[in-house]
């Protein structure tokens, strides 16, 4: 039988989530999100996210990005990046009216000419805009040549300062400073908020130390708050519903009478017509988050979680390549989960700028095995990802595949793909398993896209010894190990049947021996079966049923085997 993990340590894997609710700037405000996150529930999507909140597929709000243009750093790279936008913009916050001198920008070296045209707009107010200047059509630097536009505003009074381009494009420069007259040599736009159009797959955080080491940009003052939604005495109902349903659900493994008695209490208080059902909605809901958080299967005391953006390729196999990855934090120890999230970066200072995907964490809970992809590879089509190991405590990095010891041998030594190396799963009998492209085949439903076959492969604790346990032909995905301690894993099985819908679960012993079949090669919904994990105590497997060409997002289902291995019935 496989031990448990530790039971101080949970494992939750996610992306944009973890993002926001344990991001060290946002730690005073995670109870707003959550009740933001209400509202825009509520509301059936009606309440939008303020511009301070945007966030574009990348993982990066629009301020987080454009405060990569006051930040102090000019290296000839992208300090904010807009999306291909109809008249793209990005401005800063001054914080009060000033007499302006001149405005200087130093542009990105790659791409250089999208900013030929480019206007420099002021506003006293941010709501009416005047146009100070238009660029001339020439193409302008400001890096290795040290020559920056610098634009002459002669007194001009303003708060806000817009950059903008006129028509479709991409609007993305290094560094952006602001000059008043009454002071020439002093850059006030320096770490002053920012906003932009829009952000995307290629928006970074800000570069500099202070956003490291002091959090990110302040909101502009004056900014909007989110919008409140107005609850009604029918949602209110459905509140409490959802709260005595949670308590019950509680109560059947331990008993609750302190929150029982506290969810009576809010009934009796809010009995009546006269009711606030909104300042009501918000005190219930809080209750109720905090009834299922005392669920004692919950009892621990810190989560591992993954701070990673989405990739930009929505498909269940582009989705793990390197290539669509964008950075983010990665591992990250949080305490007072429940109540007061404190993280810990584990990587940083460690690796250099990239992302990291599915940590796994050993039986004892005390290391974590994890794929990283290097950033600073500029040539996209050339970035992967490889397995490293690291302790909980942040000690012990170490990289185990794609190494110097690593021959990356593949199948007759065909080179016809990038080898990369992800999803690693710690096996009982030491070792792990992963997935890897080294097989060099492709999925044969792709057409000319590079989109690599990758399979089920093995190696030592070390990462020596790596042998294949898989040799199919389209792809597999998410080894975990079962209970009995198989290795469960999604494999799409291509044989005799429609391409779309049998990406399914499948076992296989740790040696990559009787491989069998689990659940769903012959059922069309689910079209597919993913991240297999073992329900403790039990033979039933929990996965994420997702759709086909999608990333890995969906419902979360049960099965037995016991009652079968297709259709509804297990």
């Amino acid at each position: 039988m496989v031990k448990n993990r530790c039971g101080v340590m949970g494992v939750v894997i996610v992306g944009v989530l973890a993002l926001c609710l344990c991001d060290p700037a946002a730690a005073e405000t995670w109870k707003d999100m959550i009740e933001a996150d209400w509202d825009r529930q509520a509301s059936g999507g009606s309440i939008k996210p303020t511009a301070a909140d945007r966030t574009g597929r990348g993982g990066i709000s629009t301020r987080e990005d454009a405060w990569g243009a006051v930040d102090g750093v000019k290296n000839g790279g992208t300090g904010f990046h807009t999306q291909l936008d109809r008249n793209p913009w990005w401005q800063v916050d001054l914080g009060k009216v000033v007499e302006l001198n001149r405005v200087e920008l130093t542009n990105r070296e790659d791409c250089a000419e999208r900013a030929n045209h480019i206007m420099v707009l002021l506003s006293t107010n941010g709501k009416r805009w005047q146009r100070a200047y238009q660029h001339d059509g020439t193409t302008f630097h400001g890096g290795p040549d040290k020559k920056p536009l610098k634009i002459a505003l002669s007194g001009a009074r303003a708060r806000y300062v817009r950059l903008a381009l006129p028509g479709q494009n991409h609007l993305h420069l290094d560094e952006v400073e602001v000059y008043a007259t009454a002071d020439k040599s002093k850059n006030i736009a320096l770490g002053r908020p920012c906003d932009q159009s829009s952000s995307g797959q290629w928006s970074t955080r800000a570069r500099s130390k202070a956003w490291k080491k002091g959090g990110p940009p302040p909101k502009a003052a004056g900014a909007p708050a989110a919008p409140k939604y107005s609850y009604k005495s029918a949602q209110l109902a459905e509140a409490f519903e959802l709260a005595h349903k949670t308590l019950d659900y509680v109560r059947k493994f331990e008993p609750r009478p302190k929150l029982a008695a506290r969810l009576k209490q809010l009934e009796t208080k809010f009995a009546g017509d006269n009711v606030d059902a909104t300042a009501a909605y918000t005190e219930v809901r809080w209750l109720r988050r905090e009834i299922i958080m005392s669920h004692p299967l919950l009892k621990f005391d810190r989560l591992l979680i993954n701070k990673r953006p989405p990739p930009g390729y929505s498909h269940q196999c582009d989705q793990y390549l390197g290539r669509h990855s964008s950075p983010g934090p990665g591992l990250t120890v949080l305490d007072s989960w429940k109540s007061d999230p404190k993280p810990t970066l584990l990587l940083e200072g460690k690796m250099p700028v990239g992302t990291v995907t599915h940590p796994d964490l050993d039986f004892d809970g005390k290391k974590i095995l994890f794929a990283f992809c290097d950033h600073t590879e500029t040539n996209r089509s050339l970035r992967r990802f490889l397995i490293w190991e690291i302790g909980i405590d942040g000690k012990g990095l170490r990289q185990l595949t794609g190494d110097k010891r690593d021959k990356l041998k593949t199948w007759f030594g065909r080179s016809t793909v990038l080898v990369e190396d992800f999803d690693p799963c710690y096996l009982p009998g030491g070792g792990f398993a992963f997935i890897t492209t080294r097989g060099q085949a492709f999925g044969r439903c792709h057409g000319g896209r590079y989109t690599p076959n990758y399979l089920l492969y093995g190696a030592d604790a070390d990462g020596s010894n790596i042998r294949q346990f898989s040799y199919g032909e389209a792809n597999e995905w998410d080894p975990s190990v079962l209970n009995d301690g198989r290795i469960v894993y999604s494999r799409w099985d291509y044989i005799n049947r429609h391409d779309w819908h049998y990406q399914s679960l499948w076992t296989t012993r740790p040696d990559g021996t009787a491989t069998a079949h689990l659940y769903g090669n012959y059922t069309r919904n689910p079209c597919m079966s993913a991240e297999g994990r073992a329900i403790p105590g039990s033979r039933k497997v929990c996965a994420t049923t997702t759709a086909h060409h999608s990333y890995t997002t969906g419902s979360i289902i049960e099965i037995d085997p016991r009652k079968g291995t297709d259709g509804p019935e297990p």
